[in-house]
């Protein structure tokens, strides 16, 4: 199963913003998938000047053929700071939550079932959108609409859990230092396009992101974040407004330190220290989950680093672990899975 759209049976869907009341007035309804109410108007906000958001969240059928859904909250959290981060009014966590669990339920038929090799697995990819409302002129979103649909997805790599070839951009940025960087909008992803299709141009299969003022600092991959392990410490670039906050990123520091022993370091890291010293380095996200980096081309490709010929130990026991606890393999001693009934 590769990872793409799938139309499933039911969307939910909540326009009932009330901006003079700053609240949400109903709990919404949850739509079948062809219904014209779901459609965004061509005048959206979000549309025409990027006044749109999104998340990105798994439900997995577990060995015992129970729902599971990972941090939902925590994207439910994700989703209100990118709102307030390009002006736009939140949606309830609470409610994001609740709602969340029920399309889940509503569209259970189409989770993959669970697979005794993690390679195989698939999952039901969760997307969530406040997208603005019909508008002409540049203004803040004052009357969005929430939109969650999902899809049956297999992993985000063709190649599965295997080395990829990652490409340094070093004539492209991201995100510069005041932006948007942090927020998952979608002028966010849409550079990445332009940069993997570079990287792909020249054998590559990713696309590495340098930071936008002294182009030294790696920051991210053109869709998750990046971490690197020399010696016995796992280093990721610090958060900051150019640098996602990862759901993905924050378990895996939890899980390197508490079950892995290893030392951890959230700082700015070099092209050069990484090239010079890396003994792993891996990409890390929901949709992508664990995906090492097998080499780096560098320098419009005049540098290439082979820094593994295989998966990494630390890489498989980190990705080992986060499945396990995704699919109910491995106990979950952090509270993050919820069980849908």
């Amino acid at each position: 199963m590769a990872f793409g759209f799938k139309k499933t049976d039911f969307v939910y869907v909540n326009d009932s913003y009330d901006p003079e009341e700053k609240r949400w007035e109903n709990e919404g309804e949850f739509l079948k998938a062809d219904d014209p109410r779901l459609m965004v108007h061509y005048a959206s906000y979000g549309v025409n000047y990027g006044n749109s958001i999104f998340e990105g969240a798994k439900a997995y059928l577990g060995k015992d053929s129970r729902i599971r859904l990972f941090r939902i909250e925590e994207n439910g959290k994700r989703l209100a700071r990118s709102a307030e981060g390009i002006l736009m009014p939140s949606f309830p966590v609470p409610l994001f939550v609740e709602k969340i669990k029920e399309l889940v339920v509503l569209n259970k038929g189409y989770i993959p079932d669970f697979e005794p090799d993690p390679n195989k697995r698939g999952s039901l990819y969760i997307r969530p959108l406040l997208v603005g409302e019909p508008g002409l002129g540049v203004a803040r979103s004052s009357k969005p609409k929430f939109i969650a649909f999902v899809s049956p997805v297999g992993p985000y790599y063709a190649t599965g859990f295997n080395p990829l070839h990652a490409m340094v951009i070093h004539h492209m940025v991201r995100a510069m230092p005041g932006g948007h960087g942090a927020c998952k909008t979608g002028a966010n992803y849409v550079m990445s396009m332009l940069a993997t299709s570079h990287a792909k141009k020249h054998g590559c299969t990713e696309a590495i992101w340098l930071d936008g003022t002294q182009h030294k600092y790696i920051e991210e991959l053109s869709a998750c974040n990046f971490m690197c392990r020399i010696g016995n410490t796992l280093i990721t670039p610090e958060l900051s407004d150019t640098i996602l906050p990862g759901i993905t990123r924050n378990s895996i520091l939890k899980l390197a330190t508490e079950r892995l022993g290893l030392k951890v370091e959230e700082r700015s890291i070099t092209l050069e220290e990484v090239l010079d010293s890396a003994d792993e380095t891996f990409g890390c996200g929901t949709a992508a989950v664990i995906s090492p980096i097998g080499k780096i081309s560098a320098y419009y490709g005049r540098t290439t680093k082979e820094i593994s010929s295989g998966v990494g130990e630390i890489s498989r026991k980190l990705y080992d672990l986060l499945t396990g606890i995704q699919w109910g393999v491995e106990s979950d001693p952090y509270g993050w899975i919820s069980i849908l009934e």
